[in-house]
């Protein structure tokens, strides 16, 4: 696990409608659009287990992070960060329900 500090946090629900904190860890374009890699934060660190994928915008000068919920879509991103990083497309983010971070 990696120490939580300088990082930008949101909050998203997970399928069982429980809270999570998710941090960036990373942010990238695809196909025109934003999105951003995240990890889940446990107490005081960043869960580096996997990362998720969420798609970003900017609304009225404030950060907000939107679950990908196809799952064919979410697949497209999620090779095309793994390619953008350099790493094996199964590595480190997960499958195409990984908008729930605790599935």
């Amino acid at each position: 696990m990696e120490e939580f500090s300088d990082y930008t946090v949101f909050t998203t629900k997970t399928s069982d409608g429980r809270e999570v904190e998710m941090a960036v860890i990373d942010e990238f374009e695809f196909e025109k659009k934003y999105y951003v890699a995240a990890a889940l934060v446990e107490g005081d660190t960043i869960n580096s287990e996997g990362l998720y994928i969420y798609r970003a915008r900017i609304e009225n000068g404030e950060f907000r992070a939107e679950k990908i919920h196809s799952a064919v879509d979410y697949k497209r991103v999620c090779d095309a960060y793994a390619e953008y990083t350099g790493q094996d497309k199964d590595d480190d983010v997960n499958g195409s329900d990984a908008a729930d971070p605790t599935d």
